[in-house]
């Protein structure tokens, strides 16, 4: 048996099915004695409250050498508990997770002794230490979601219906979104007993891209036509780009038709931030004959400005065609007729 069971990435994948076996061939006596104390110890600090301790322990039997069985109902009894206190308050999920690891002056004095046979710091409880940041201690997230709860305790079902709430429960939170975008998305890979995917959920959170897609296009028209902020546009179109890509090209196609529209008006100004305009709008789209257009025209009004003497407005349209060469020279012509026109007025 390995003596050090602190990791907790080697801990939750232990228990993914009951039957799996640990990497010992064969179980010593000591080994059952072992496991049979920490189901023991489990069940005494479930009973007094120590909900932590108790989840440790049930996290480090062996379900081969100890009562899997036993371990993984005592943890989901315990998730399904502190899941639905957490929805009830609203928390479906948090950025940590369950487990949260926290500066500990015993845990740093472990862990400087981590490589010796017997350490005279192991902590009781396996898996309280840590080996990140040289040493730290494994506590309960007091902001963990049901989700949370669900997912590191095995009520996988349940986790997945928490997901979903916990983006109805902020639809238009794109971080939410894309977490539970990516967990469905990787379901199919874990293997659990009595656990099978439902591909529906995906659907699911099909429907609220859409709706988000559609919302974030109509504020668009709103900022575009009435508001007439391009800035806002373009920044509320690279909003409606994340969710349609979470729903395939057609609705890709969607903002890349409202972008190049928005193109198509910003090129008719002809002002060097009309053009501008322009050419952040087509950067939502492979349009290489629009955007040549567009650096062209900034090309020919800059030259047609410098003819005018108009410098500093030959500089912008310049900066726009990215022509730094020509920008420079406008710049340096303009800075030359203030010097002039000052040493005229003295």
């Amino acid at each position: 048996m390995d003596k050090k069971l602190s990791i907790m990435t080697a801990l939750v994948p232990l228990l993914l099915s009951p039957a799996m076996a640990s990497a010992d061939a064969l179980c010593n006596y000591d080994d059952v004695v072992k496991m049979d104390n920490y189901l023991k110890k489990g069940k005494e600090a479930e009973k007094a409250g120590r909900t932590r301790d108790a989840l440790l322990y049930y996290m480090a039997i062996d379900s081969f050498c100890g009562n899997g069985v036993e371990a993984v109902n005592s943890m989901q009894r315990i998730g399904e508990k502190f899941a639905e206190k957490a929805a009830a308050k609203d928390r479906f999920i948090s950025e940590e997770g369950l487990f949260i690891r926290v500066e500990d002056e015993a845990c740093r004095r472990w862990m400087r002794h981590f490589t010796i046979e017997v350490n005279a710091y192991e902590p009781e409880v396996p898996g309280h230490c840590t080996t990140a940041s040289g040493g730290m201690r494994l506590d309960i997230n007091p902001q963990a979601g049901a989700f949370d709860w669900y997912e590191a305790t095995f009520n996988y079902k349940a986790a997945d219906l928490a997901m979903l709430k916990a983006v109805n429960h902020k639809p238009d939170d794109f971080g939410t979104y894309e977490r539970a975008f990516r967990h469905f998305e990787k379901r199919g890979q874990l293997s659990a007993i009595l656990y099978k995917p439902d591909p529906l959920y995906l659907k699911e959170l099909e429907k609220t891209a859409m709706s988000n897609l559609n919302a974030t296009l109509a504020s668009e028209e709103k900022e575009f036509t009435a508001l007439r902020q391009p800035a806002r546009s373009v920044k509320t179109l690279e909003t409606a780009l994340k969710w349609a890509s979470f729903i395939g090209e057609g609705a890709k196609e969607r903002v890349v038709v409202r972008a190049t529209s928005r193109a198509d008006a910003a090129f008719q100004s002809d002002t060097p931030t009309g053009l501008l305009d322009a050419l952040i709008f087509l950067s939502f789209a492979d349009k290489s004959e629009e955007h040549s257009a567009v650096i062209v025209r900034a090309a020919e009004l800059g030259q047609a400005s410098l003819d005018k003497k108009d410098f500093e407005l030959a500089e912008k349209y310049f900066i726009v065609a990215g022509n730094e060469e020509m920008a420079a020279t406008a710049r340096k012509l303009a800075e030359q007729s203030k010097a002039g026109g000052k040493k005229d007025r003295q």
